[in-house]
């Protein structure tokens, strides 16, 4: 189950587009990691901007689009 659900949160981050771009934040390479405990998931983000608004803004994107997966409790 927890690669399966990995696969998933992998599929919504990809979902998750940077502001001003027409990539996402996964193909611009900002998600580093993505672990699954139980029904957790810990997603590592390295955004490199000078304007932290854009950087918090991908962040709470990604929280909001992990937040409609079905299965995860948590992130």
């Amino acid at each position: 189950m927890s690669k399966e659900l990995e696969a998933r949160v992998w599929n919504q981050l990809r979902q998750v587009g940077y502001r001003g771009m027409s990539r996402d934040i996964v193909s611009f390479g900002f998600v580093s990691s993505v672990e699954i405990e139980g029904a957790t998931a810990k997603v590592k983000l390295k955004i490199r901007t000078q304007d932290a608004a854009i950087a918090e803004k991908a962040r709470s994107d990604a929280a909001e689009k992990l937040a409609e997966l079905e299965g995860l409790e948590s992130c």
